[in-house]
């Protein structure tokens, strides 16, 4: 596994969740994918309420769509293996480097396999809401970012079909 990246989309673009997982964040930057969708109706693992507001992100193929994420380049096996465990609704997809731009910086990051975290079927549920303190986290993550970041991150995260525009 030499020179793994990793797009993070979700609490994971939350620069102290980042340092949580001993992630560097000189590694890190921002980033606009074409080809996926970013919505909230994925089933908790371990953020568990009782509630008809208890949905994570997830993300899945759609040609018309694109998100923002963050590229965590040079993934150690380590990060790789915890963050494996932590993201265990989820399974491993392999981005097509084409599909990434550069959008946020003039830097371009040479880059060797870049996958990102997809949620797992058996977990997709159309019929919850956003968990308010997880998508507290995300737009907290999102304005690290920078204001075009958020603005991005705001119109291409979607509820039940529905922007998230109206939930800021």
């Amino acid at each position: 596994m030499s020179n793994i990246s990793l797009l993070v989309y979700g609490s994971l673009i939350n620069k102290h969740e980042l340092q949580k997982e001993n992630i560097l964040l000189e590694n890190c930057m921002p980033v606009f994918i074409k080809g996926l969708k970013r919505e909230f109706n994925q089933e908790p693992t371990y953020r568990k309420i009782d509630s008809i507001n208890r949905a994570v992100l997830s993300v899945k193929e759609e040609s018309s769509s694109y998100i923002n994420a963050i590229l965590i380049s040079n993934v150690k096996k380590s990060h790789i293996e915890n963050l494996d465990i932590r993201e265990s609704g989820y399974f491993k997809y392999q981005v097509n480097k084409e599909k990434i731009e550069f959008k946020y910086t003039n830097e371009i990051t040479e880059l060797g396999e870049v996958f990102i975290y997809m949620g797992r079927d058996i977990k997709r549920n159309e019929n919850i809401f956003p968990n308010k303190s997880y998508l507290e986290l995300c737009l907290n993550g999102a304005k690290h970012w920078g204001e075009e970041f958020y603005e991005d991150f705001v119109q291409t995260t979607f509820v039940q079909n529905d922007s998230l525009l109206i939930y800021r």
